[in-house]
């Protein structure tokens, strides 16, 4: 009897996703074959979607999230209207993702989440190997450094979910006594990636990540050695990015500098790419909104403000016109011009909940490291929120299987959370050609 179930499918679309690039490229496959995470991910929802619905009705803050979501996207449609290929093409940038979690949350058993991050932590030598390949004989750089998500414009918003989710592992296995050779190697691997790759922003959350695993510790030698090899990791990865980028580095040195990168201070074009990545709602309001209240609150519609660098087809009026306004680049920014503040409050519900849940979670002794992983994976999404698209394109399926995994550890029946979601629909290929044969 041969069974594909949805957590098989589930890892499946992991895997695809942190392999499809570097295969793609070697093999001269064409790129838009990462795309098909998206059809098996929307093909997960509709086998599981009955199991979807009875988690939602279960679960107050889901209701919530999602009503006040929606009552926003139809307030913004009767305001603003709305094109059906913008909507289905937005849908898979929103709504695939949220409904991916929760399907996580009802088919994933305990077993089926620490297979996947043992497998993500395996594929980190192969993501060393490919990463020296392509710096030293590839001459990779910046932006087009990946590794394993091969050397395309995006594959660094690929890094940056794949290198917090691993490093989050690690350092909640280390947090709970249950690791110590692969702590090393996986963090320090990390920052000096994406020190070369010039991220940023991942060498300031992977930081982040271990002041959080230090002040989460209790006074002991394990704390001790944190601090120090945690430090001494951090200093790793500054090195490696002053030696490569040493302009750069200086010019980071500057405060002034600093702020004006991210979008503070007095320049109104908000940063060095024309939006803020602290806050561009102040820059919104002034050249898109202009005071428009119900703008201010339900945006330009669901789907209005749609982009996508291969398809003309699926460019939006708004994006056609403001080309030059990079809100597309960025999650909050892009959620804000489409669904306005109530969008903005939905993704805050989201993350807040998430967060005070895996609080919570982390009070409970025995499952403290699961809790203390789904804070730095909260943490680090707001952050992604923030800093790129990469919570909104195929990279983000990988982020939001991490938002499940503290629901799933701390289910208290296993082999009942896995049975409600697809005890409606299962793939048995025996079964159903007895049923065809009957049929036919």
């Amino acid at each position: 009897m041969v069974r594909f179930t949805p957590q098989k499918m589930i890892k499946l679309i992991v895997i695809y996703i942190v392999n499809i690039k570097w295969i793609a490229e070697i093999f001269h496959l064409p790129l838009g074959i990462n795309k098909i995470s998206t059809f098996l991910s929307a093909f997960l929802i509709l086998w599981v979607f009955p199991g979807i619905i009875m988690e939602i009705k279960r679960k107050n803050w889901m209701k919530l999230w999602l009503g006040i979501y929606l009552i926003d996207i139809f307030c913004g449609w009767l305001y603003n209207g709305f094109e059906f290929i913008f909507v289905l093409w937005n849908i898979t940038n929103t709504f695939l993702f949220f409904f991916f979690f929760i399907a996580c949350c009802v088919c994933l058993k305990k077993k089926d989440v620490i297979d996947i991050l043992e497998i993500l932590c395996a594929f980190q030598i192969l993501n060393c190997i490919l990463n020296i390949y392509q710096y030293v004989c590839l001459g990779a750089r910046n932006d087009y450094l990946g590794g394993l998500f091969g050397t395309t414009r995006d594959c660094n918003g690929y890094t940056f979910i794949y290198g917090v989710i691993i490093s989050g592992y690690i350092l909640s296995l280390y947090y709970a006594k249950e690791e110590n050779r692969r702590l090393i190697f996986t963090i320090a691997s990390i920052m000096i990636m994406a020190a070369y790759a010039d991220i940023i922003g991942l060498l300031l959350t992977i930081t982040l990540c271990i002041v959080i695993t230090i002040i989460s510790m209790k006074m002991s030698i394990r704390k001790v050695m944190m601090v120090i090899c945690g430090g001494g990791i951090v200093i790793v990865g500054i090195m490696a990015f002053k030696s490569d980028y040493s302009e750069r580095f200086q010019y980071f040195m500057n405060f002034n500098n600093l702020l004006k990168y991210i979008g503070f201070g007095t320049n109104s074009s908000g940063g060095i790419y024309g939006v803020s990545r602290v806050n561009p709602f102040s820059q919104i309001n002034k050249h898109f909104f202009k005071n428009d209240i119900f703008l201010h609150l339900f945006g330009y519609g669901f789907g209005n403000c749609a982009f996508s660098s291969g398809q003309k087809i699926l460019q939006s009026e708004i994006y056609l016109k403001n080309p030059s306004f990079s809100y597309y680049w960025f999650s909050h920014a892009y959620t804000y011009m489409e669904t306005g503040v109530l969008g903005i409050v939905s993704y805050v519900l989201f993350f807040v909940n998430n967060f005070i849940y895996s609080f919570k979670l982390k009070r409970n002794k025995g499952m403290s490291k699961w809790g203390l992983f789904g804070m730095i994976i909260t943490v680090s999404a707001v952050i992604l929120f923030m800093y790129n698209q990469s919570l909104m394109i195929p990279s983000g399926y990988m982020m939001y299987f991490a938002f499940s995994v503290p629901y799933v550890m701390n289910n208290k029946n296993d082999k009942t959370q896995s049975k409600r979601a697809w005890r409606y629909i299962y793939l048995d290929y025996k079964i159903m050609r007895k049923h065809i044969c009957r049929t036919v």
